[in-house]
């Protein structure tokens, strides 16, 4: 990956596709460098959500947040053997 990145990439599940979105994890004072500044401003500009995540708390609110928003998610373990089912495994 390209310096600034976030660390996170997350795959929301939507009923029409899926939603990207990127968090940055750090401690409670940490700041972000340039870089990663640069790549938050990227996703703004893209229209792509990003958010910094200070502490489990945060990142369990995040979740549950998402939860709230898009209700049960999809069995991913079962849409993954659906694709090696398929032929449509990376190999």
């Amino acid at each position: 990956l390209r310096a600034g990145v976030a660390d996170l990439v997350i795959w929301v599940p939507l009923p029409d596709g899926v939603r990207i979105e990127y968090w940055e994890v750090k401690t409670g004072k940490g700041k972000q460098n340039s870089s990663q500044k640069k790549f938050e401003g990227l996703c703004r500009y893209c229209g792509i959500p990003y958010r910094i995540i200070r502490s489990a708390a945060e990142a369990e609110a995040a979740v549950r947040g998402l939860h709230e928003e898009i209700g049960d998610w999809p069995d991913f373990r079962q849409i993954w053997r659906n694709l090696d089912e398929n032929g449509m495994d990376s190999e």
